[in-house]
């Protein structure tokens, strides 16, 4: 699961040859704005057109645990600062099977602003460290967006992560959170997730719990 996060291109070092449109197995990157784009919702991290590029203006980018605080952090405080009353709720998504063959960006947008989501390669990253530490910023309801069930690219991902979401519950029903804050969704065979109905299913049920112990506190 140490796999890349993603092609990213500097404008300022593309030179508009075409290269990674041409190489590039996926068909993502394209031509915008003079410059060359990956669509990084898109992006299978293979690295071909960053190796092949000419001018040398593509760059992989490796997500690793370190950037995660941060992006939950920035994930939390945009929810509360927009929630208008509503409960800040924080999704783990997958990247690949969590937007229904959608753009990320396009799903995300008809989102309550009070629902905010954090991409992650495999569901199977998703460390019960993280699930915590989304409380501790300050989220009042958090769930984890499992891969299709029989197609992620690791079998075991959606498993685990479903095993890790159930210790934490438990743990929050100990500390006092109330373990109902925390939810795995999971997708049917062959199916992508309905984030859309899934988030606000699980915004109904916290609002009716109220602002997280840690929030209030």
């Amino acid at each position: 699961l140490t796999c890349g996060a993603g092609a990213t291109v500097d404008p300022d070092q593309c030179i508009a040859c075409l290269t990674c449109v041409r190489v590039c197995p996926y068909e993502v990157p394209m031509l915008q704005r003079g410059t060359a784009e990956v669509v990084v919702d898109q992006c299978q991290a293979c690295g071909i057109c960053a190796t092949e590029c000419p001018a040398k203006a593509i760059r992989m980018k490796l997500y690793t645990e370190d950037d995660m605080p941060k992006d939950i952090r920035t994930a939390v405080r945009d929810a509360r600062g927009s929630a208008n009353g509503e409960p800040a709720i924080i999704g783990f998504t997958c990247r690949y099977c969590a937007y229904n063959g959608m753009e990320a960006n396009v799903v995300r947008s008809k989102f309550p602003k009070n629902i905010q989501t954090i991409d992650v390669l495999c569901t199977g990253k998703v460390d019960e460290l993280f699930m915590l530490k989304a409380f501790e910023a300050g989220a009042d309801g958090v769930f984890v967006a499992g891969c299709i069930e029989g197609a992620c690219h690791n079998e075991k991902g959606t498993v685990h992560a479903g095993q890790r979401v159930t210790y934490v519950k438990k743990l929050l029903d100990e500390l006092g959170i109330n373990g109902a804050r925390l939810e795995m969704v999971r997708a049917p065979a062959k199916q992508c997730v309905d984030l859309n109905t899934a988030a606000a299913a699980l915004s109904a049920k916290v609002k009716k719990l109220g602002p997280s112990p840690v929030r209030r506190s």
